[in-house]
């Protein structure tokens, strides 16, 4: 692997990582161009990766990962710089009342990274390494992901009793995979290979469905800058795509003595764009949906440039 990271350099492997995503979404435009799917393909794809494709992705992984590997020093840097634009984002939400549904979203658009389908090739192609992706994918997906679904199927309710409001997010597929794949983690049982294998097989449809989805979304509805949204799409990207990796950066050197190379796992994970799984699960609760979406296709562009010169820099000091 480190003879592929030396013939490519940094600059490659960020570009690699890129253009394998970038083609996936650009094939899930087409097939929305020519019509392949029908008129509600992509709402299709979204519910299938929602409902059935990503709860086996969190079932299998939780319940066969190390839960322990959420304490990774790198993991730890990107975990902080996250939970820092969280917290930024709902601080301005407040302030400008832009809602408790909208400023959930928008945390999740400034501080969920895109760690599965473009963390992995490019910490590979670049760290020749993909150690630190498993912990912040572990972290996203044990604590950030169910909280905040939760949290949104609390606040979307209405009607019915306080119990009934309370239950509700237990109806949420993602919220009890992940919390059936903590509980066989924890138990400790091994599950067999004809019981974990189906969700196994389902869960590894997850990104390219989720991509395909984002694509075709795309088509349909276009970018849209409209209905008070922008303010918030220019927020969560800022912070995404600069803030972030800064923010790692200060967290690195300060308050873990890293530096020079040593803050380039840690910088590039943060600097991740926004995960498309944020745009799938806005779905769900609509209202936020261009403010996801948009978050989603702008941080992608904008983190292009902003992981090329981390990369350069980082790996030269």
């Amino acid at each position: 692997m480190e003879q592929h990271v030396e013939e490519r350099g940094p600059v490659g492997g960020v570009l690699i990582g890129f253009a394998v995503v970038g083609s996936i979404i650009a094939a899930g435009w087409v097939v929305s161009r020519i019509g392949l799917l029908g008129e509600h393909g992509g709402q299709v794809l979204s519910k299938t990766a929602f409902t059935l494709a990503f709860p086996a992705f969190m079932f299998s992984t939780l319940a066969t990962s190390d839960l322990a590997g959420l304490v990774h020093p790198d993991a730890l840097v990107v975990v902080l710089s996250s939970v820092t634009m969280m917290v930024a984002f709902v601080v301005v939400a407040a302030i400008a009342r832009w809602g408790v549904q909208r400023a959930l979203i928008g945390a999740l658009a400034s501080s969920y990274v895109n760690a599965a389908n473009l963390g992995l090739p490019i910490a590979t192609y670049v760290l020749g390494s993909a150690e630190i992706i498993p912990p912040v994918l572990l972290f996203q997906l044990v604590l950030v992901a169910p909280i905040v679904l939760a949290l949104l199927d609390l606040i979307s309710s209405s009607g019915g009793s306080a119990w009934r409001r309370f239950l509700r997010p237990l109806s949420n597929p993602v919220v009890v995979a992940s919390l059936a794949g903590v509980a066989v983690n924890a138990l400790g049982l091994d599950l067999p290979d004809p019981v974990l294998t189906p969700f196994e097989l389902v869960g590894q449809a997850t990104v390219p469905l989720m991509l395909l989805a984002f694509g075709m979304s795309l088509r349909r509805n276009g970018r849209q800058f409209r209905n008070g949204d922008t303010a918030g799409i220019v927020l969560a990207v800022a912070l995404k795509t600069v803030a972030a990796p800064l923010v790692a950066v200060v967290i690195g050197s300060w308050v873990f003595g890293f530096s020079g190379k040593e803050l380039l796992a840690p910088v590039l994970c943060s600097a991740l764009p926004t995960a498309q799984n944020v745009y799938v699960y806005s779905l769900r609760y609509p209202g936020s949906t261009a403010l996801a979406r948009d978050a989603v296709l702008l941080s992608l562009i904008v983190a292009v440039p902003v992981l090329v010169v981390f990369s350069a820099v980082l790996s030269n000091a």
